[in-house]
Protein backbone atom coordinates (compact mmCIF):
# COMPACT_ATOMS: atom_id res chain seq x y z
CA UNK A 1 0.00 0.00 0.00
CA UNK A 2 2.82 2.77 1.02
CA UNK A 3 4.28 1.84 -2.78
CA UNK A 4 1.04 2.90 -4.47
CA UNK A 5 0.81 5.69 -2.34
CA UNK A 6 4.26 6.76 -3.13
CA UNK A 7 3.91 6.19 -6.88
CA UNK A 8 0.45 8.02 -7.23
CA UNK A 9 2.16 11.42 -5.56
CA UNK A 10 5.04 11.24 -7.56
CA UNK A 11 2.81 10.76 -10.75
CA UNK A 12 0.75 13.91 -9.38
CA UNK A 13 -2.65 11.97 -8.34
CA UNK A 14 -2.18 13.23 -4.46
CA UNK A 15 -3.20 16.80 -6.26
CA UNK A 16 -5.13 15.64 -9.66
CA UNK A 17 -7.45 12.53 -7.48
CA UNK A 18 -7.14 14.56 -3.58
CA UNK A 19 -10.32 12.45 -2.28
CA UNK A 20 -9.24 9.41 -3.55
CA UNK A 21 -5.45 10.07 -2.44
CA UNK A 22 -6.80 10.76 1.14
CA UNK A 23 -9.13 7.71 1.72
CA UNK A 24 -5.89 5.61 0.72
CA UNK A 25 -3.76 7.35 2.89
CA UNK A 26 -6.32 7.25 5.59
CA UNK A 27 -6.72 3.29 5.10
CA UNK A 28 -2.78 3.01 5.46
CA UNK A 29 -2.38 4.80 8.48
CA UNK A 30 -5.55 2.95 10.11
CA UNK A 31 -3.74 -0.47 8.96
CA UNK A 32 -0.85 0.58 10.48
CA UNK A 33 -1.95 1.38 14.11
CA UNK A 34 -4.16 -1.50 14.00
CA UNK A 35 -0.73 -3.60 13.20
CA UNK A 36 1.03 -1.70 15.95
CA UNK A 37 -1.89 -2.26 18.58
CA UNK A 38 -2.29 -5.81 18.27
CA UNK A 39 1.85 -5.99 18.07
CA UNK A 40 1.52 -7.82 14.66
CA UNK A 41 2.74 -7.64 11.06
CA UNK A 42 -0.05 -8.63 8.48
CA UNK A 43 -0.14 -8.83 4.59
CA UNK A 44 -1.93 -5.98 3.20
CA UNK A 45 -4.01 -8.16 0.47
CA UNK A 46 -6.73 -7.22 -1.53
CA UNK A 47 -9.56 -8.55 1.08
CA UNK A 48 -8.16 -6.50 3.60
CA UNK A 49 -7.90 -3.38 1.58
CA UNK A 50 -11.55 -4.18 0.65
CA UNK A 51 -12.72 -4.39 4.14
CA UNK A 52 -11.25 -1.20 4.91
CA UNK A 53 -12.02 0.70 1.74
CA UNK A 54 -15.71 -0.40 3.02
CA UNK A 55 -15.36 1.22 6.24
CA UNK A 56 -14.03 4.36 5.16
CA UNK A 57 -16.13 4.81 1.89
CA UNK A 58 -19.45 4.12 4.25
CA UNK A 59 -22.93 2.83 2.90
CA UNK A 60 -26.24 3.90 2.96
CA UNK A 61 -28.01 1.28 5.02
CA UNK A 62 -26.66 1.86 8.57
CA UNK A 63 -26.24 5.16 10.29
CA UNK A 64 -22.64 4.00 11.06
CA UNK A 65 -22.11 4.01 7.11
CA UNK A 66 -23.75 7.43 6.35
CA UNK A 67 -21.59 8.73 8.78
CA UNK A 68 -18.48 7.77 6.81
CA UNK A 69 -20.38 9.49 3.32
CA UNK A 70 -20.92 12.45 5.44
CA UNK A 71 -17.73 12.65 6.74
CA UNK A 72 -16.61 12.51 2.79
CA UNK A 73 -18.69 15.56 1.98
CA UNK A 74 -17.86 17.51 5.40
CA UNK A 75 -14.42 18.69 4.31
CA UNK A 76 -13.89 21.09 7.35
CA UNK A 77 -15.19 18.76 9.82
CA UNK A 78 -17.76 21.03 11.49
CA UNK A 79 -20.98 18.64 11.19
CA UNK A 80 -21.96 20.93 8.21
CA UNK A 81 -21.91 20.37 4.23
CA UNK A 82 -22.01 23.51 2.33
CA UNK A 83 -23.00 23.69 -1.07
CA UNK A 84 -18.99 24.53 -2.05
CA UNK A 85 -18.18 21.48 -0.50
CA UNK A 86 -21.10 19.04 -2.19
CA UNK A 87 -19.46 21.10 -5.09
CA UNK A 88 -15.84 20.16 -4.37
CA UNK A 89 -16.52 16.89 -4.01
CA UNK A 90 -18.24 15.75 -7.50
CA UNK A 91 -15.44 17.45 -9.02
CA UNK A 92 -12.77 15.71 -7.11
CA UNK A 93 -14.54 11.95 -8.35
CA UNK A 94 -15.17 13.84 -11.51
CA UNK A 95 -19.05 14.13 -11.42
CA UNK A 96 -20.33 16.64 -13.82
CA UNK A 97 -22.99 18.64 -11.77
CA UNK A 98 -24.00 21.97 -12.06
CA UNK A 99 -24.95 24.54 -9.29
CA UNK A 100 -28.31 24.10 -10.44
CA UNK A 101 -28.79 20.41 -9.21
CA UNK A 102 -26.25 21.38 -5.72
CA UNK A 103 -29.03 24.05 -5.32
CA UNK A 104 -31.62 20.74 -5.42
CA UNK A 105 -29.50 19.11 -3.45
CA UNK A 106 -29.61 20.85 -0.45
CA UNK A 107 -33.22 21.71 -1.16
CA UNK A 108 -34.12 17.99 -0.63
CA UNK A 109 -31.79 17.14 1.94
CA UNK A 110 -32.14 20.26 4.08
CA UNK A 111 -35.39 22.57 2.69
CA UNK A 112 -35.70 25.55 0.68
CA UNK A 113 -33.24 28.42 1.12
CA UNK A 114 -30.38 26.58 2.93
CA UNK A 115 -27.07 26.70 2.08
CA UNK A 116 -25.68 23.26 3.44
CA UNK A 117 -27.03 20.52 5.57
CA UNK A 118 -25.99 18.87 8.74
CA UNK A 119 -25.42 14.98 9.61
CA UNK A 120 -28.85 14.87 11.36
CA UNK A 121 -30.49 16.04 8.07
CA UNK A 122 -28.40 13.94 5.61
CA UNK A 123 -28.85 11.01 7.63
CA UNK A 124 -32.62 11.33 8.03
CA UNK A 125 -32.54 12.20 4.10
CA UNK A 126 -30.98 9.41 3.20
CA UNK A 127 -32.21 7.02 5.21
CA UNK A 128 -35.63 7.98 3.74
CA UNK A 129 -34.76 7.44 0.70
CA UNK A 130 -33.16 3.39 1.43
CA UNK A 131 -36.62 2.95 3.17
CA UNK A 132 -38.51 4.04 -0.05
CA UNK A 133 -36.34 1.92 -2.08
CA UNK A 134 -36.52 -1.16 -0.26
CA UNK A 135 -40.71 -0.65 0.07
CA UNK A 136 -40.64 -0.43 -4.10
Amino acid sequence: MKDILMTAQTLGLDEKYSLVFKILTQIQEHYEQEQEQNNRLGTFDFETFILYLTQYLGNTVTQEGRESLFSILDKKSRNFVTKDELKQTADELRYNIGDQEIEEIVQNVAGFGQQGFNFEKFDKYVARKVERKNIK
